[in-house]
């Protein structure tokens, strides 16, 4: 056989172009499979982490409330885990808050009774602190 003879058989540019596309398909399908079994995880360096702020609010009583029961509920917020401390009638209440809210029954001194109400956060030991005053009588408000 001479070498410089045509060769019979499938042609060399169909053979080559024939192998580029079975190769095309071969990466293309290890690429889905990759992506379909390892989907890529979050690998962001700062995520955001949202922040509760430190407040005391008070919900219950409103300043200035006039009653004429010896016990009231008093109750508000904080925003996080805190300690609650509250004087100014019968005795000193301490209490914890519960997903930052509290709420406590308490006996008031019959007059004024100027109640501090303070929260101390558990985490950076911060406080804040209100004054509601209440006024206990022990007439019967309805008929005044």
């Amino acid at each position: 056989m001479d070498p410089y003879q045509a060769q019979s058989g499938p042609n060399k540019t169909f053979v080559f172009i024939l192998g580029l596309i079975i190769g095309a398909i071969i990466v293309g399908g290890g690429i889905f499979a990759y992506s379909t079994f390892f989907p890529k995880e979050d690998k962001s360096e700062f995520k955001v982490t949202p922040v509760k702020e430190f407040t005391l609010h008070i919900s219950n009583p409103p300043d200035g409330e006039t009653v004429s029961k010896e016990e009231i509920t008093i109750s508000g917020s904080t925003g996080t885990k805190s300690i609650i401390v509250i004087n100014g009638g019968k005795e000193d209440v301490i209490v914890e808050t519960s997903n930052g809210a509290f709420s406590v029954n308490y006996n008031l001194e019959l007059g004024e009774n100027p109640l501090t109400i303070t929260a101390y956060e558990e985490e950076t030991g911060d406080s804040r602190t209100n004054i509601v005053n209440v006024l206990y009588l022990t007439e019967d408000l309805e008929i005044l």
